[in-house]
């Protein structure tokens, strides 16, 4: 169907998702506003259309972390253990087949628990011990944000670059990063 509005025209949404169709979200609440639920409405989409399931990656702690909200669905979910073993995996996911959509859960965790340690262990650049004292605690150094960023920029990177096989396209689904 067409919808016209002066001279410009539009289409239905039933005309663009098909087995081809290429999403990618980025949302962003406060917790507890039902983001990893809307999650699920892309597992919905492709196995509806497109016959594979949606890949859940849950980084936040707990059993499952904001997955558990899903547990009806009995969707693939995958914990990671640390930052190298999500990196494998989101290099595997490159070029597979098997998962239309891939969800990573949540944003926030992943540079709570995953980043921030990660940066705290590269050699600080700051020698003063008023700011070594709390970055051994846990804390951040204003020269920690930088490799933060950058380490969290190549995750959302490889999300980014997920493809199918073959193609050079965008894809091999939908991808979402809570």
């Amino acid at each position: 169907m067409t919808y016209n509005l002066g001279k410009v025209k539009f289409g239905s949404t039933k005309d663009i998702i098909n087995r081809d169709t290429k999403l990618a979200m980025l949302l962003w609440s406060a917790s507890g506003r039902g983001k990893t639920t809307l999650a699920s409405s892309l597992h919905r989409l492709t196995t509806t259309h497109n016959n594979r399931p949606t890949l859940f990656i849950a980084v936040e702690s707990g059993d499952g972390g904001g997955a558990v909200t899903l547990r009806e669905l009995d969707v693939p979910l995958y914990i990671p253990k640390d930052y190298n073993e999500l990196d494998g995996v989101l290099s595997d996911l490159k070029n597979d087949k098997q998962f239309g959509g891939i969800v990573l859960d949540s944003a926030t965790e992943l540079v709570k628990a995953f980043i921030k340690p990660l940066a705290l262990s590269l050699p600080p650049r700051e020698r003063s011990e008023v700011v070594l004292g709390p970055r051994r605690a846990g804390i951040p150094t204003e020269s920690d944000y930088g490799p933060m960023g950058e380490y969290t920029r190549q995750v959302f990177q490889k999300l980014l670059n997920i493809r199918d096989a073959g193609e050079g396209d965008f894809t091999a689904g939908e991808r979402l990063a809570l």
